[in-house]
């Protein structure tokens, strides 16, 4: 058994592996810090999951990691075990007691090609196996980044804003799903060139009908930007990488149940505690976007954002039956059955 240790006490979980019958080694520094990148969808993790050379991934592992013990959405423990000579199957368990852990049942059991499978072949921490096989069983190639480019806000230091000025700067409170943009916050346009760089592609493509959204929330939260605002740091935004799609249909997509709740599980390593996640780009990338060219249910998706997206504007009307409208439209272009819509609604916070 090999562990790594992420913790800043004695606490539990090494009195566990002290006492534990399973013969226990350390693990080198360098393998160390790789493993400390469990969640990131980053080249060292690869080395963790690919890695044949240094050490035999066939030989039977375990992995003991504590995460902050304050942190009350996370497990505190995940032990990922690798069986037998072939890796024919991968045990995943995650808790916060150490006697849970002991108990040899409630593992999720991974094959090879289900693991390969996952984005970024990034551990689903804190996921429902149900939600992670609807994701396994849906068939489109195409992923989000094939249709918008998704970026990060420009970083415009807090000198350069004021009150009134001639471009508007977005940031992450402004906004929420399909809401108006609250204004308040701009920059002159003498200060841009001190502020950004306006060659940049993030600041050009500010400049076009975009979508935006929040990098902190309980789900994803976006909207439609038509005033050419200036997104902040906090603030993700995507443009059409071609004119053949519909912004709105994008939008309707990106605000669906079914995309919150991918994410959610695909990348549950991005939780920050209190049930928020971190919507990043290169995370939102990876999620799978149906085929909507020549399909009717296209026009239906649209109506019905532009329809919530006037209401919305309005600031008095109830969205909550349109939307869910758009979830049903949604659920219909990934191809999903009655049995996986139950499943999806009721896992929804």
């Amino acid at each position: 058994m090999v562990y790594e240790e992420i913790t800043r006490t004695e606490d539990d979980l090494s009195k566990w592996i002290k006492t534990c019958k399973i013969p226990i080694r350390k693990i080198d520094g360098n393998v160390t810090k790789h493993l400390q990148t469990i969640y990131a969808a980053n080249s060292r993790h690869k080395l963790l999951v690919d890695n044949t050379k240094k050490r035999s991934l066939a030989d039977p592992w375990v992995i003991a990691h504590a995460l902050n013990e304050n942190a009350a959405t996370y497990p505190t423990i995940v032990l990922l075990i690798n069986k037998g000579n072939n890796c024919k199957q991968l045990y995943l368990k995650e808790s916060s007691t150490i006697e849970d852990i002991d108990n040899p049942n409630n593992f999720m059991v991974f094959k090879p090609q289900e693991f390969n499978k996952l984005p970024l072949k990034i551990f689903p921490i804190n996921s429902d196996k149900d939600i992670l096989n609807i994701y396994y069983n849906n068939k489109t190639k195409t992923k989000l980044s094939d249709i918008i480019k998704i970026q990060e806000g420009l970083r415009i230091k807090k000198m350069y804003e004021s009150d009134n000025g001639d471009l508007h700067i977005v940031k992450q409170y402004q906004f929420s799903k399909y809401s108006d943009i609250k204004q308040g916050i701009f920059i002159k346009h003498n200060l841009i060139n001190n502020a950004v760089s306006i060659s940049s592609s993030r600041f050009i493509n500010c400049q076009k009908n975009k979508i935006l959204i929040a990098e902190d929330g309980l789900k994803i939260e976006a909207t439609l930007d038509t005033s050419k605002s200036l997104c902040q740091g906090g603030v993700y935004f995507g443009t059409l990488k071609n004119s053949v799609y519909n912004i709105k249909t994008i939008l309707g997509i990106l605000n669906s149940k079914i995309l919150s709740v991918l994410y959610e599980n695909l990348f549950s390593g991005m939780h920050m505690g209190g049930g928020y996640l971190r919507y990043r780009s290169g995370y939102l990338n990876e999620l799978p976007f149906p085929d909507i060219i020549n399909n009717k249910t296209e026009n239906l998706i649209i109506d019905k954002v532009t329809s919530v997206l006037e209401l919305k504007q309005k600031n008095e009307f109830d969205t909550t039956t349109l939307e869910q409208e758009i979830d049903r439209l949604v659920y219909e272009l990934y191809g999903l059955t009655e049995e996986d819509i139950e499943i999806v609604e009721g896992s929804v916070k």
